[in-house]
């Protein structure tokens, strides 16, 4: 399981996220997330690739959808990379 995922409280967009999972797995696929530690890297060159992975994935609007209704501010969530470094370096590309 994807480390960030655990111990998150269970909303529609949440639900919404593990039915296709469950789908995916029942298929014998994986989300690209599952066992891929790059989601939750320290490093951010690590969590942009991890973003670029997530292009293809099946969750990837329920995954979003699920991370800002839970406010989560931290790793890589459908595809974007919200932790707070990354978040000041786009929004200012001369912070570091």
């Amino acid at each position: 399981m994807h480390r960030a995922l655990e111990g998150l409280s269970p909303t529609v967009e949440w639900e919404t996220f593990w039915i296709i999972r469950a789908e995916v797995e029942d298929a014998g696929g994986t989300l690209p997330c599952t066992d891929d530690p790059r989601h939750t890297s320290d490093d951010p060159r690590e969590r942009a690739e991890a973003a670029e992975v997530c292009a293809f994935c099946p969750a990837l609007t329920a995954c979003s959808a699920a991370a800002l209704s839970s406010g989560e501010d931290h790793y890589v969530w459908g595809g974007v990379d919200l932790s707070p470094r990354r978040r000041k370096a786009t929004a200012d590309p001369d912070a570091a």
